[in-house]
């Protein structure tokens, strides 16, 4: 393993790693749908009241997206199938968030995506095709300036 970074590692700093964290996203609602997904976001910005939710919040890194992820077994009951899925979606996210502001995302499952007969090669395919189109509608929002400010 190197220990030189490319700039699409996923490092903690990456993650959404807490309960208020995830909390912090969801009570803003904002939101993009895919057909399995559906993708929060919340962007971060540095203003007075930002830097005051940072201290609360766990944002020690404050430029780059950050990734959390919720994928229930009522969805996908299969762990081997959950965690392919979160492996998916990581991967991903890693390879894209170079191009993404300082934005924090949960992407969460919203139907089984292995209903009907599919190969695991292509299944993963199709979902990795999904988040990508989902992550392509955050930059076409980020473009519109669509996204909200931070601290309302």
């Amino acid at each position: 393993m190197s220990a030189v970074s490319n700039g699409q590692d996923f490092p903690r700093s990456a993650r959404l790693l807490t309960a208020r964290d995830y909390r912090h996203v969801f009570n803003r609602r904002q939101s993009l749908r895919s057909r399995h997904f559906a993708l929060y976001y919340f962007r971060r910005q540095l203003t007075p009241q930002a830097a005051e939710l940072a201290s609360e919040l766990t944002l020690n890194e404050p430029q780059g997206a950050r990734l959390g992820l919720v994928v229930g077994k009522r969805r996908l009951s299969g762990s081997v199938q959950r965690n392919q899925m979160k492996r998916v979606a990581r991967e991903a996210f890693r390879t894209r968030r170079s191009e993404l502001p300082s934005v924090d995302l949960v992407l969460r499952l919203q139907r089984n995506p292995m209903a009907g007969r599919v190969s695991p090669a292509r299944w993963r395919r199709a979902l990795a095709q999904e988040i990508g189109f989902l992550l392509n509608d955050l930059l076409s929002t980020v473009r519109q300036g669509d996204l909200s400010k931070s601290g309302t």
